[in-house]
């Protein structure tokens, strides 16, 4: 069943979507292809991911982490238990995604433990972590992926609602069932995979995989062939927008050039963006320059002027002072590890 959270939808995005349902809704810009739903706001950008060990015994309660969540299993067997859905039993090369990172409880043992997400972080480690729960060899090794998508701010205005859970299971050739399938992977050799330097990234372009092969089964079941309108006009424009000020924080942008790069009056972009975003293009450029400023320092041995230029700004004083502005200290003092911390927090 599709639900929609209190807080992510309003009144009107919940109405606009009762409408497409029923395919009342107007598309004043015309119908979109699934394939730029899922690569303009439903791709995932990066996955935060850890491997459990989860032992004969033990039964793990994990948390709400509002954000999508998708377990792999790489070994053994697992039961999982969400409230509102039948509990499943998911094996070697299949996946679970809980489109909404509600609740839910892994394992069947009798011994409940409290699970910890895997830390969503700015700075991505090297490795992945790797937790044993429960004493005794692992009756499943699973990895669990919690998934930042393209539209990250919960106000933005997605118009969209998604199954609690999809479970993609291991395709046969007589399939022919109602079960949704997963992208096949061999378990064994995905754990294998994941060891070393570059393992996070390959998680998350496997997660995306995972991702789009799912939407894509649903969407076909929900709507057959046809092609639907499923978010507000202008949330395409808004998220190109803020993976251009990411993948190009150097450039000289103004709220006029962005507007014009997608289309759109400088009046209308900027009232369309704090819609979705919830606050200014500015403001929203100027937090992304800092931020990547502030990784930059405490990871690159770069000079201030590189860093200046990196982020958008060709006189280091000008960057030195709307540094300050935003994280309270100078570039300097940030770049040492405790004051950095401190400003961050």
């Amino acid at each position: 069943m599709a639900r929609f959270d209190e807080g992510i939808y309003s009144d009107r995005q919940i109405s606009d979507q009762l409408a497409i349902a029923t395919r009342t809704a107007a598309h004043p810009c015309g119908p979109v292809s699934l394939s730029e739903v899922l690569l303009q706001d439903l791709r995932v950008e990066r996955a935060h991911a850890q491997i459990l060990h989860i032992g004969h015994d033990t039964a793990v309660q994990m948390p709400a982490v509002q954000l999508p969540v998708l377990y792999s299993i790489l070994e053994g067997a697992i039961r999982l238990d969400m409230s509102g859905e039948a509990p499943v039993d998911l094996l070697p090369g299949e996946n679970a995604l809980l489109f909404y990172g509600d609740r839910h409880r892994l394992g069947r043992g009798r011994k409940a433990e409290n699970g910890v997400p895997p830390h969503v972080q700015t700075h991505m480690p090297e490795l992945i972590e790797h937790r044993h729960i429960g004493q005794g060899p692992a009756r499943a090794v699973v990895l669990q992926s919690v998934l930042e998508l393209t539209y990250v701010r919960k106000n933005a205005h997605v118009n969209r609602a998604a199954p609690d859970l999809l479970v993609l299971r291991v395709p046969t050739s007589d399939d022919a069932g109602p079960s949704f399938k997963s992208f096949p992977y061999s378990g064994a050799q995905l754990a294998e995979d994941l060891d070393g330097p570059g393992s996070l990234a390959l998680v998350s372009g496997f997660a995306n995989l995972q991702l789009c092969y799912a939407l894509k089964q649903w969407s076909s079941r929900l709507w057959g062939e046809g092609i639907h309108d499923v978010r507000c006009p202008n949330m395409r424009r808004v998220a190109t927008v803020v993976r251009e000020i990411r993948a190009h924080p150097d450039r000289p942008w103004t709220v006029t050039d962005l507007a014009r790069h997608v289309g759109l009056s400088r009046s209308a972009f900027a009232a369309a963006f704090h819609d979705v975003i919830g606050e200014s293009p500015i403001a929203f450029l100027t937090r992304m320059r800092m931020e990547r400023a502030a990784t930059l320092l405490r990871t690159d041995s770069l000079s201030m002027y590189e860093i200046a230029q990196r982020v958008g700004y060709p006189i280091e004083s000008s960057f030195a002072r709307a540094f300050k502005r935003h994280w309270g200290v100078a570039p300097r003092s940030f770049s040492d590890e405790g004051s950095g911390m401190e400003a961050a927090e």
